[in-house]
């Protein structure tokens, strides 16, 4: 009798803790417990002195939960997820061993054994970027079902962090598709003016709309380019132009305009930020020359540069002066040397990096679009030293002879670069032509 009636007493200790494991395990499986465990991982992670891929790891799991957690009805996760952008960690977990991989093979070379390692990444660091990425899409998302909401969930952050989402927003560097653009455009500028998240929607369109610049503007005619990586050469360009406020020139061929001139002096290396372009590892931006010969025989001559550098602080040049028949003379003359309007308009790619020179001409009627890397070291043809000659004119003409601003070196390749070591080659018109000054 005594063992059974100790025996019911045990079961029944069983099932209490059997019915209580349930009871905890259910707590710790419900939503909110979800959520409140991947708020709190998160903001351990973002205290971390030291990034890890397994912290990367776990702060993407923790993005993806909180993400679906607001797509549920739960908007108060919307600022824990706006820290993780915020912070340099999202930075430093994307590009973590993205940036290993790229140092391995810059410092062996081409022929080393990881040169295919930029384009196929880890498993590990494949499933950490698609963890960040989602969160950019997550924050499209968010913004297109309720864009008056999310704006004003935005416009409680720091001008800096506002910054920083509505650059995620826009694509980052690499930009979005064109009917995500379409989209994103629509939503924000459909919030009325009313609104007092009218200035916190209108830095979401500005950025939108400098990040995606080539759905802005066209500036060169179809076809222009026909290498392999045409689209991201003008989208490159696109960028450069877009950001000093110049229009295309194109357009303006075939109709009776006087006679331009423009040189876009873009340094490789150059990358979007969301406070603005921030060249390496020069701190010279992209630059904007325009010659216009006018009719009465004389001319004038603009220049415009504008970049950040790494603390924020921006550098600009604007400026425009008469230019004299001379000047002009001496111009024509070097034009007819470079063959401009006969020369091919881009040569085959070499292991050179540098800047890249755009020299676009209007004369009677016709558009005319010559691309150079590094010209002066490239050299493959003649007429390359001719080309060099009309830039480092144009700086004269426009009084940045003596200018270092636009110091930026071109280099080869590492390992021929460590064979060579006179193939380094400064790539700034005023370092060519007075090299002893810079």
């Amino acid at each position: 009798m005594d063992q059974r009636l100790g025996g019911t007493k045990l079961m029944k200790k069983a099932w209490i803790f059997t019915v209580l494991l349930s009871v905890l395990s259910f707590a710790e499986s419900s939503p909110s417990a979800k959520r409140d465990k991947a708020i709190k991982d998160v903001n351990a992670a973002l205290r971390a002195y030291e990034v890890s891929s397994s912290l990367c790891k776990r702060l993407g799991a923790d993005i993806k939960t909180l993400s679906e957690v607001y797509e549920q009805g739960d908007k108060s996760v919307l600022p824990v997820l706006f820290r993780v952008t915020s912070t340099p960690i999202s930075v430093a977990c994307e590009s973590r061993e993205a940036f290993s991989d790229w140092t391995e093979f810059w410092l062996l070379g081409p022929s080393s054994p990881v040169e295919a390692v930029p384009q196929s990444q880890s498993k590990r660091q494949a499933k950490i970027d698609s963890a960040f990425g989602y969160l950019r899409e997550f924050y499209r998302k968010a913004l297109l079902n309720d864009p008056v909401g999310f704006v004003t969930a935005m416009s409680q952050l720091p001008d800096q962090d506002q910054k920083l989402i509505a650059f995620a927003i826009a694509g980052e560097t690499l930009g979005l598709h064109k009917d995500a653009y379409d989209a994103v455009d629509a939503a924000l500028k459909g919030i009325p003016d009313s609104e007092s998240t009218k200035a916190t929607s209108r830095v979401c369109l500005d950025t939108l709309e400098r990040v995606n610049a080539p759905f802005a503007e066209t500036y060169f005619p179809p076809k222009t380019l026909t290498s392999p990586d045409a689209e991201l050469q003008i989208r490159w360009f696109t960028l450069a132009m877009y950001g000093l406020g110049e229009k295309p020139l194109w357009p303006e061929a075939g109709r009776d305009v006087e006679t331009i001139y423009r040189l876009t002096y873009i340094p490789n290396g150059l990358i979007e930020l969301p406070h603005g372009p921030v060249s390496t590892p020069a701190f010279s931006g992209p630059t904007v020359i325009t010659l216009s010969a006018l009719a009465d025989g004389n001319g004038r001559i603009s220049i415009k540069t504008s970049y950040n550098s790494r603390d924020g602080k921006v550098s600009e040049v604007d400026e425009t002066r008469p230019a004299t028949r001379d000047q002009l003379e001496r111009f024509f003359a070097q034009l007819e040397k470079a063959n401009l309007w006969t020369t091919p308009t881009e040569l085959a790619r070499t292991n050179v990096q540098g800047a890249d020179w755009v020299m676009e001409g209007v004369k009677d009627g016709a558009y005319r679009a010559v691309i150079r890397r590094c010209p002066d070291l490239e050299r493959q043809s003649p007429e390359e030293d001719q080309f060099t000659k009309i830039g480092r004119l144009l700086f004269e003409m426009a009084g940045h002879k003596w200018d270092g601003a636009f110091d930026l070196h071109c280099t080869t390749s590492r390992p021929y670069f460590s064979q060579n070591p006179d193939a380094f080659a400064p790539s700034c018109p005023a370092c060519l032509a007075y090299p002893g000054e810079h």
